[in-house]
């Protein structure tokens, strides 16, 4: 799926995944799920500024994210397969597009 965003609408649509997923693992031992990330917070964990073409999240705080998202010329691209057992933000965005729309004026292309 691709769109058009900000860098700051992209670190709302990671706030948003972080909040989604859930610990797995030994992740439990370290994850504060009483915690709501902000999209500052998602800019710790990420650096959507250091020219790598976009931002992976794997595990943040013991919850696992596993967002890839790929940036080019302007246009954000990340992959429409999702799995439960690997985006466990997935169980509350149902889709690429869903978490894309979870953020006021992201355009989808």
């Amino acid at each position: 799926m691709k769109f058009k965003a900000t860098e700051e609408q992209v670190a709302q649509m990671a706030a948003n995944a972080i909040n989604a997923s859930k610990p797995m693992g030994l992740g439990f031992l370290s994850a504060d799920m009483g915690k709501t990330y902000t999209p500052q917070d998602a800019l710790k964990a990420i650096d959507i500024h250091a020219g790598r073409g976009g931002l992976y999240l794997d595990y943040v705080d013991g919850r696992m994210v596993k967002l890839n998202i790929h940036h080019k010329n302007g246009i954000w691209e990340m992959d429409d397969r999702l799995f439960e057992d690997y985006q466990s933000w997935s169980k509350t965005y149902s889709s690429a597009k869903a978490l894309a729309e979870s953020v006021p004026g992201v355009e989808i292309i």
